[in-house]
């Protein structure tokens, strides 16, 4: 199965009169574009419109106008996290088998920052921060797991630990580990 098969599964949560644009071809986009170094939602738009021939004869577009990053930017903040992982997760999966002396690293990294009542008086109680929490393998230099953090709801400890419950792993290196 190829991912444009795999990412077919993803339940399109846009309205029918408003799909200008095929939701597997966008989604996949924008991955191209954030693998290409354009992790916000103008790149991610500049990316798509400088390849918009390609992207349109590689995803049979019949239109070869791409979306803005307002529309990138709702196509991303209302898709269904879990289930895109899951996707991606089973689709990965098919091509990534993890060796005893493999080394996967887990990191965090903050992809949507809110901070509520932002005036000078900054307190933490409103800021929620949402994390991608990513199980990069070295020795194929691809992430091979992801899960979704809300700072404000909880910590990486309880995150952390069920990716490494999913990866069945052992052992931990690391800085602080405290998964």
């Amino acid at each position: 199965m190829n991912l444009v098969e795999a990412f077919s599964e993803m339940r399109d949560f846009r309205r029918a009169e408003g799909r200008r644009y095929p939701l597997v071809p966008m989604l996949l986009t924008i991955i191209m574009g954030i693998a290409c170094g354009c992790p916000a939602y103008r790149e991610i738009e500049r990316f798509a419109k400088a390849n918009a021939e390609q992207l349109a004869e590689l995803f049979h577009l019949s239109r070869k106008a791409m979306p803005s990053h307002v529309t990138i930017r709702a196509l991303i903040q209302n898709s269904d996290f879990d289930q895109l992982c899951r996707i991606f997760e089973n689709w990965a999966r098919q091509y990534v088998s993890i060796k005893a002396e493999d080394w996967l690293s887990i990191d965090r990294k903050s992809i949507f920052p809110t901070a509520l009542g932002c005036d000078k008086s900054y307190d933490k109680s409103y800021q929620d921060l949402v994390s991608l929490v990513s199980v990069f393998s070295q020795r194929r230099g691809q992430a091979i797991g992801f899960d979704r953090l809300h700072n404000k709801k909880s910590s990486e400890i309880p995150t952390i630990g069920e990716l490494i419950r999913l990866f069945d792993l052992e052992t931990l290196q690391g800085i602080n580990p405290q998964a």
